[in-house]
């Protein structure tokens, strides 16, 4: 009994690989399990294969349609009607080389349009705290290794709370090595922040106090983010390798004009 059942372990974990294979090929898991039944039996009736598989003749009946004419069974006449053959699996893997063959020929255009696609510009639109949340982790996740940031810390604070920005979102960035230079409104939150700048990797600078913004800018890689107030709830994100850099000279012109703040 022991090699009885040792036996039929070893028929299960084959056909689960060969029908997982087949899963890979591209074949549904009924198109597995129908070619897999035909492969093991030579040929068989419509009658035969829904009662081996357990798939209704209704269903059968489109799905062993497609299969034939993409070439993975084939059907022909014989005595009692209708019976299906599996293609040979050595005619299955030419396919798959064949395959292979054209896509590292077109491999090179299809890597062209990419990166066209992903140089074009884009704008996108967000709002809500969401929107907010989804840019910030965007500036930890895009593989920039510096975020400049304009404008005011408390108003984005007002979207997001101080306690995810100090508890969350610095933590994640340091960690990440990422340095954050900022031009912002000279604030009680703002100028705690200034005071552990070195140990965060940031560099503060503040605005003037006279100036009244409401809005702020993020520039990072190529993409430029602007935050509207709590008022409005909205952000837009442009990503445009031109206007990320015209962004950056503006911003490190203001930082040049600023003076270094006394703590």
């Amino acid at each position: 009994m022991g090699v009885v059942f040792k036996c039929c372990q070893n028929n299960k974990q084959m056909n689960d690989f060969l029908k997982n294979t087949l899963l890979k090929y591209g074949l549904s898991d009924k198109e597995g399990d129908i070619y897999l039944t035909v492969l093991m039996n030579n040929s068989l009736t419509v009658k035969k294969l829904s009662e081996k598989t357990g798939i209704n003749r209704t269903t059968l009946y489109p799905i062993t349609e497609s299969l034939i004419k993409r070439g993975i069974i084939a059907q022909f006449k014989g005595k009692r009607g209708v019976r299906f053959i599996a293609s040979s699996p050595n005619s299955l893997f030419q396919k798959v080389i064949s395959l292979k063959k054209d896509f590292e020929e077109a491999l090179p255009q299809f890597e062209a349009i990419d990166k066209k696609a992903k140089n074009s510009p884009q704008v996108y639109y967000y709002h809500g705290e969401n929107g907010y949340l989804s840019i910030l982790a965007d500036t930890l996740n895009s593989g920039s290794k510096e975020i400049f940031y304009l404008g005011s810390a408390q108003k984005l604070n007002e979207v997001v709370s101080e306690k995810y920005i100090e508890q969350i979102y610095i933590p994640a960035r340091a960690k990440k090595q990422i340095y954050f230079k900022q031009i912002v409104l000279d604030d009680i939150f703002s100028r705690k922040l200034k005071l552990k700048d070195e140990k965060e990797l940031r560099f503060t600078k503040f605005l003037q106090k006279d100036c009244k913004i409401s809005a702020n800018i993020v520039i990072y890689g190529n993409k430029v983010a602007y935050f509207t107030s709590e008022k409005e709830l909205m952000c837009v994100l442009i990503e445009s390798n031109e206007i990320a850099e015209m962004e950056k000279i503006k911003f490190n012109m203001l930082w040049e004009q600023l003076i270094e703040p006394i703590i």
